[in-house]
C-alpha cells in the first residue's frame, strides 16, 4: 500500500511569500497537523537558503526529526532538494559542478540517516535540462553518485520538463537501478504532456508521485481546475503497479486554512487513491 503523505511547507503559512519552501519556524508543527490529516508521511525541503540551520544538516537535528517521527507516526521517507534548483547543477564551471555533487553526496548520507530512501532532484525551471549537451552532463552526473546511492539503498528520483522520449534517452543513457523518475501530475500538464505517452516511454522508472494541478502552460490550482487528467494519470499508475510515495504538492486554499484544505484534496483523490490498494 502506497504511502500518502504532504510537501513539506504545505501545512504552514508560505515564508516570505514563497509558494514552496522549508518552513523553519513551523516545521515541528506539521507532523501533529499530518497526523490529523491521517498521513503517514512527510517530504521534507532541503534548500540552498540558510542550508546549516536545517535540521537534516545536523545530527541534533536528525534525532529531533526522529522524536517526531516516534510521537506522531509522521515518517520522512523521502527528500525534494530543492537546493539544485536555486543552485542548478548546470551552466557552471566544472569546479562549481563538481561542489554540488559534492553536495548531493553529503546530502545522500545525511538522508539515510534518517531513515529516507528517496531523494527527488529537480531538473526544471532554472535547473531545467535545455539542450542535447545538458542531457549528457546530467547523466553524467547522476552516474557519478549511482554507485553510492546504491550502497545507502537511496533511489535518486529525477524530475524533468523533458518530453516523454528526451527523459527516456536520459533514463537509458544513465541506466542505473538506483537513478529514477519522480512524476509530477500537475508539470506534465502544465507541459502538455499526456500520462500515457509518458509511462510508455519510461513508466516502470517512476518511483515517486507528486500530486498537482496546472493550466497548460500556467501555474498551480486546485486540484481539478487545471489540465492534469487524473483518470488516465491514475489508470496508469495501476497498470504500473507503482507502490511509491504519494505527495500531495496541491495549491494552498484560499482562507489560510492548511489543514482544511489538504483534507478536502484528500477527500476529493480519494477514489483515484483507492485504484492503487
Amino acid at each position: 500500500m502506497n504511502d500518502i503523505g504532504i510537501m513539506q511547507g504545505r501545512l504552514s503559512p508560505p515564508t516570505n511569500g514563497k509558494f514552496q519552501s522549508f518552513p523553519k519556524y513551523t516545521w515541528r508543527d506539521e507532523f501533529h497537523k499530518s497526523r490529523e490529516c491521517d498521513l503517514t508521511i512527510i517530504e521534507w525541503i532541503f534548500e540552498a537558503d540558510e542550508w546549516e540551520k536545517n535540521p537534516i544538516s545536523s545530527d541534533d537535528g536528525i534525532h529531533e526529526i526522529q522524536d517526531l517521527s516516534a510521537q506522531t507516526g509522521i515518517r520522512v521517507v523521502s527528500v525534494c532538494a530543492d537546493y539544485f534548483m536555486d543552485l542548478p547543477l548546470l551552466r557552471v564551471d566544472a569546479q562549481t559542478a563538481a561542489q554540488r555533487i559534492d553536495k548531493l553526496l553529503w546530502l545522500m548520507d545525511q538522508s539515510k540517516k534518517l531513515g529516507v530512501h528517496y531523494i527527488n532532484i529537480p531538473f526544471v525551471d532554472r535547473s531545467a535540462i535545455t539542450t542535447p549537451g545538458e542531457l549528457t552532463q546530467v547523466a553524467d552526473y547522476m552516474r557519478s553518485c549511482a554507485e553510492q546511492a546504491r550502497s545507502l539503498d537511496i533511489l535518486l528520483c529525477l524530475e524533468t520538463s523533458l518530453n516523454p522520449e528526451q527523459f527516456k534517452n536520459l533514463l537509458g543513457q544513465i541506466d542505473h537501478p538506483f537513478i529514477c523518475a519522480n512524476y509530477d501530475i500537475g508539470n506534465s500538464a502544465s507541459l502538455g504532456y499526456r500520462s500515457d505517452e509518458e509511462f510508455y516511454a519510461y513508466g516502470l522508472k517512476i518511483k515517486t508521485l507528486h500530486i498537482k494541478d496546472r493550466v497548460l502552460h500556467g501555474g498551480t490550482v486546485p486540484l481539478g481546475e487545471g489540465n492534469a487528467d487524473f483518470d488516465m494519470t491514475f489508470e496508469q499508475l495501476r497498470q504500473h503497479h507503482f507502490a511509491g510515495p504519494i505527495i500531495f504538492q496541491s495549491a494552498r486554499g484560499q482562507d489560510g486554512d492548511e489543514v482544511r484544505t489538504i483534507k478536502s484534496y484528500i477527500h476529493q483523490m480519494q477514489s483515484y487513491l483507492k485504484l492503487l490498494e
